[in-house]
């Protein structure tokens, strides 16, 4: 699995969709075309055993890909932040495991933001779907990857971002790729 990673990220010069095909020409030698399923998740439309998805908040965008199962992936930049917000998103057990401390944990909603949208999104539902039917026990939230399920979860920081990758199947190894457009 390659999480291709672009630190000066602009919506207004690089259109996110435009990535995709750049990436897979010059990294897999392939020229791709995307369509979109019902819910709106872009999709490769050759039949070529890749599954990607795309993410971007500031100047950050990551473009996870992989071969083997469905992917989806989110970064948000972790700032200072209300987190009373997440009542909207989060189960009971979720905001109370985020307000036991006074008024929260900033680190602890980004994770569980990211962590629930990387998920919808490999599904294919966006976040249309409620996302407090999806809950992430307390005991996982700290883990840098885990299994719930049939789905595999990996979280980590990329300097003031938090990033979330979800997949269908076990991945061996990410690789960190710099993309420079």
């Amino acid at each position: 699995m390659e999480l291709y990673i672009m630190d000066n990220y602009d919506p207004h010069i690089h259109r996110t969709q435009g990535i995709v095909p750049i990436v897979f020409r010059n990294f897999y030698g392939q020229d791709v075309s995307l369509e979109k399923l019902p819910a709106g998740k872009p999709k490769i439309r050759e039949s070529l055993g890749f599954d990607f998805n795309i993410s971007h908040a500031d100047k950050m965008m990551i473009c996870g890909v992989t071969r083997h199962g469905m992917i989806g992936v989110d970064i948000e930049k972790v700032t200072n932040i209300d987190v009373s917000i997440a009542s909207e998103f989060l189960t009971h057990e979720e905001r109370h495991f985020l307000m036991r401390n006074g008024n929260g944990n900033v680190d602890d909603f980004f994770r569980l933001w990211t962590l629930k949208e990387a998920f919808v999104k490999a599904i294919g539902t966006g976040i249309t779907d409620d996302l407090k039917a999806i809950q992430f026990d307390e005991s996982v939230l700290h883990q840098a990857s885990f299994s719930l399920k049939e789905w595999h979860f990996r979280t980590l920081m990329l300097g003031n971002y938090r990033v979330s990758i979800c997949t269908s199947e076990p991945q061996d190894e990410l690789r960190f790729i710099p993309l420079a457009l």
